[in-house]
């Protein structure tokens, strides 16, 4: 009643869950949106548990201190983020909150920076920086260097593997008293192409080193060219494609474990592994087919031409189907 008196459409009151982070800040920025509707409410029951100005004002140093934590965490979360604009809002918290004059600023910061010690992989993205940025040297060129040698190193190997794992042809044979014979000679050779693989490997060696050694010179000659010319060569870019590729954090895998438990509910548990698939997809990309799908309509009713292709009308036909799974 007191609510609906200042804000007609009313107004919740936000409830903590340890469960989610940010539900304090919500449940502390409504308490202090609400507060006369609160202490109106609380004078109800009785004056000896209305809330004091002390602890309002605490409460409001509380939503100051963490309202810069929110918002940078909101940031760290998004799908687009790497660890190059990662440091950069990290950098943009701790300064925030070294500025700010809060009574619980400092417990926050020496919180964040020992939580930050213990999970940051501050080599990397160092790494990255240098690759960005070659003025901003936060790492020595021979960590740089020792580090993009390894990388490159270690997906040529992959890659050379897989390429392998692609061309081997595997024959299966049915088991049959017949094909038994067969079956042990296929193991001695398979024993044997085994057995001169691993002696090829061995006389390999040399050869994988003056290869490394070739690498390391190269990305030497990049690293000085890039630190004068300000531009990556191709062994460079080829390792900063790659460590941008990084996610500045866990959140996307949860992300995709939430709407698995989201979509498989025991409503949906009759539902094909294809229509489980499509509705995930939409799920996790709703804005872009929100988008595309507005191009499209505002493009069929400004067209002079009534033709519109076969696939963007089944698209136009089920808008409505899509726009269900919005606010999923």
């Amino acid at each position: 009643m007191y609510v609906k008196e200042i804000y007609p459409n009313g107004l919740n009151v936000v409830l903590d869950c340890k469960t989610r982070w940010s539900s304090l800040v919500n449940m502390l920025e409504r308490i202090i949106q609400i507060k006369l509707p609160i202490h109106k409410a609380l004078l109800d029951f009785g004056e000896h548990i209305c809330l004091s100005e002390q602890e309002i004002a605490a409460i409001s140093s509380i939503v100051e201190a963490l309202n810069p934590i929110k918002i940078a965490s909101e940031a760290l979360c998004r799908r687009d983020t790497n660890l190059i604009t990662a440091e950069a809002t990290i950098k943009f918290l701790l300064e925030d909150i070294q500025k700010s004059n809060t009574h619980y600023n400092a417990q926050i910061l020496e919180a964040l920076s020992q939580r930050m010690v213990q999970e940051r992989y501050t080599e990397v993205s160092a790494i990255l920086q240098y690759l960005h940025n070659p003025s901003a040297r936060l790492v020595k060129k021979t960590v740089v260097n020792t580090f993009c040698a390894d990388l490159l190193s270690r997906t040529r190997r992959k890659g050379i593997e897989d390429e392998e794992h692609v061309s081997e042809e595997v024959s299966i044979v049915p088991y049959s008293p017949n094909t038994a014979e067969s079956i042990s000679d296929l193991d001695d050779i398979s024993l044997a192409k085994r057995l001169q693989l691993a002696i090829d490997a061995s006389m390999k060696k040399p050869e994988d080193i003056q290869v490394q050694h070739s690498l390391f010179n190269i990305l030497k000659y990049e690293l000085t060219i890039g630190e004068q010319t300000g531009k990556r060569g191709y062994h460079l870019e080829k390792v900063y494609q790659m460590l941008l590729t990084m996610p500045a954090t866990s959140v996307e895998a949860e992300r995709a474990f939430s709407c698995s438990a989201y979509l498989c509910n025991k409503f949906r548990t009759r539902l094909s592994d294809s229509t489980l698939d499509t509705l995930a997809f939409i799920r996790a990309n709703k804005k872009k087919i929100d988008d595309r799908l507005n191009k499209l309509i505002t493009h069929s009713y400004s067209s002079c031409t009534p033709y519109v292709p076969l696939y963007y009308t089944f698209i136009l036909s089920d808008y409505h189907i899509i726009k269900q799974f919005k606010n999923c």
